[in-house]
C-alpha cells in the first residue's frame, strides 16, 4: 500500500516492484489464499503453487472454491489441513477479514497516489506489534523505496 493506504488506481496497482512480487509469491507458496472476485480474476494464472479461495456472494467457478464469508474460508482451510489463510485482497476483502486477522504482512510503498480508488482499511496500531522489518531502496528496477512489515496482533 502507498503512504495513504492506497492499493490501486483505476488502472490497477500503481507500482512495479519485482522484489515485492517475488516476496509475495514466496510467502504465499503452497498456502491457502483468500481473494475477492475481482482480485481473483486479475490474478488468474498466478495460483500454480497456491490454494485459492474466492470470497463472493454470487460468483460460481468450477476451478476454485467460492465462499460467502471469511469464517467459511478459515474453516475450508482448516479442513484441508492448511496452517495459514492469507488474505490477498481486494480492499473489501481486507476490510471484512481484518477483525479476524492475527498477523499482517504489509508492503509499504514510499509514495502517494492521489488517483487511488481502493484503500487498505484503517487499523488500530495499538493492537499490533512489529515483529520484523525489511527495507528496500528505490533503484533501477524499483521506482519507489518500500518496506515489508511483519506485524502480530496483541490481544
Amino acid at each position: 500500500m502507498g503512504r495513504q493506504r492506497e492499493l490501486a488506481t483505476a488502472d490497477g496497482i500503481p507500482w512495479k516492484l519485482p522484489v515485492d512480487v517475488e516476496h509475495f509469491r514466496g510467502y504465499c507458496a503452497e498456502k491457502w489464499l483468500l481473494a475477492g472476485r475481482k482480485t481473483y480474476q486479475e490474478m488468474e494464472g498466478w495460483f500454480k503453487n497456491h490454494n485459492p479461495i474466492m470470497l463472493s456472494r454470487s460468483a460460481e467457478l468450477q476451478d476454485v472454491p467460492v465462499v460467502g464469508s471469511v469464517e467459511e474460508a478459515v474453516e475450508l482451510c482448516r479442513e484441508a489441513g492448511g496452517e495459514e489463510l492469507v488474505v490477498i485482497g481486494g480492499a473489501k476483502t481486507y476490510e471484512v477479514a481484518m477483525p479476524s486477522a492475527t498477523h499482517l504482512v504489509l508492503t509499504l510503498v514510499d509514495a502517494s497516489f492521489g488517483d487511488a480508488v481502493a484503500f487498505f482499511p484503517e487499523w488500530d496500531a495499538t493492537e499490533w506489534v512489529l515483529d520484523h522489518l525489511v527495507r528496500h531502496p528505490a533503484d533501477f528496477d524499483h521506482e519507489f523505496a518500500f518496506e515489508f512489515r511483519f506485524l502480530r496482533r496483541i490481544f
